[in-house]
C-alpha cells in the first residue's frame, strides 16, 4: 500500500516537473538578434519620445565653436523637437533652449527670454536624426547577451526619483558608417563602435543605448555616448508657429513625467 502510494507520488512529482519544464521553455527570452529587431521596431513605430543624450566621455561637435555635452527633450516625428542643451562654447559651458520644426533650428541662450535666433546652416537631422536610429539598431553585428536580466535604475531630474526597470542587456558592434545617417555631421567610415542596449523585459522597448568608440578620426577611442528613451508615444511637441528673429515662439507644454 505504502509502496504504491510512494510510486504514485513519484509519478505525480515527475509529471509536475515536466509540466514546469514545458511551460518554462515558453517563457525564455527572445534571442539577442530578435531583441535588437524588436527594439528597433519599437523606436520606428513610436510617434514621439522623451530623450536624454549625454556623454560619459567626450562630446559631440555641433558647430565649429560649439560642442554638445548633454541634451534632454522631446521629439515628435517627423520633424518637431524641443530640448534643453548643455554645450561647451569657446571653453565655457552654456545652457541653451532649442526648438526645431520643419528641420530648421532656433536657439535661445536666455532661459525664459523671448529672443530666439535661428541656427543657420544647421538642420536638426544634422545633429541627431531620430528617424534613422532603427536602421542602426538593425545593423548591429554579433549581438549577444552581455549580462543576465537585472534591475537598472534610471534618474529623472524633475521630479527627482529613481525608477527600477527589468531589462535584458544586449551587446554588439556597429561600424561608424552605420551611424552616419543618425549623426551625419560627424560620423565617418572606418571605426568600430561597441553598442550596449537595455531592452525592457515586458515591453521589448529600447530604454538605454550606450555607444563606445570614435565616430571620426578626431574623437578619442574611449568616447562614450548614452541615449536614454522614455515616454513612448506620450511626448508630443506642440509648436503653433515657427519663431522669427527676436520673436517669442509658441513653445510646447511642459513634458509629462516619464512612464517608460
Amino acid at each position: 500500500m505504502h509502496g504504491r502510494f510512494f510510486m504514485g507520488g513519484k509519478v505525480i512529482f515527475c509529471t509536475v516537473l515536466l509540466l514546469l519544464g514545458f511551460f518554462g521553455c515558453g517563457s525564455q527570452p527572445p534571442g539577442p538578434e530578435r531583441l535588437c529587431d524588436l527594439a528597433a521596431n519599437g523606436v520606428e513605430r513610436a510617434g514621439s519620445l522623451h530623450f536624454i543624450l549625454s556623454h560619459d566621455i567626450g562630446s559631440t561637435e555641433i558647430t565649429d565653436n560649439m560642442w554638445l555635452l548633454r541634451a534632454e527633450g522631446d521629439v515628435e516625428k517627423p520633424d518637431r523637437l524641443r530640448s534643453t542643451l548643455l554645450v561647451l562654447h569657446r571653453k565655457a559651458e552654456r545652457k541653451l533652449q532649442l526648438i526645431s520644426s520643419g528641420g530648421r533650428i532656433w536657439i535661445n541662450d536666455r532661459l525664459g527670454d523671448s529672443r530666439w535666433q535661428p541656427l543657420r546652416d544647421v538642420r536638426s537631422s544634422d545633429i541627431l536624426d531620430f528617424e534613422e536610429i532603427p536602421q542602426a539598431l538593425y545593423a548591429i553585428r554579433s549581438p549577444h547577451f552581455g549580462v543576465k536580466t537585472q534591475k537598472v535604475n534610471y534618474h529623472y531630474p524633475e521630479p527627482r526619483r529613481m525608477r527600477g526597470k527589468e531589462v535584458y542587456i544586449v551587446e554588439g558592434w556597429l561600424e561608424s558608417e552605420d551611424l552616419a545617417p543618425v549623426v551625419p555631421s560627424i560620423a565617418e567610415a572606418g571605426h568600430d563602435v561597441h553598442a550596449r542596449l537595455w531592452i525592457g523585459v515586458g515591453d521589448r522597448r529600447l530604454h538605454r543605448l550606450t555607444l563606445t568608440g570614435p565616430l571620426n578620426p578626431d574623437e578619442a577611442q574611449d568616447t562614450q555616448r548614452v541615449l536614454v528613451l522614455s515616454n513612448y508615444n506620450n511626448a508630443p511637441v506642440e509648436i503653433a508657429r515657427s519663431p522669427s528673429n527676436n520673436a517669442k515662439p509658441d513653445v510646447p507644454h511642459a513634458p509629462k513625467a516619464p512612464t517608460g
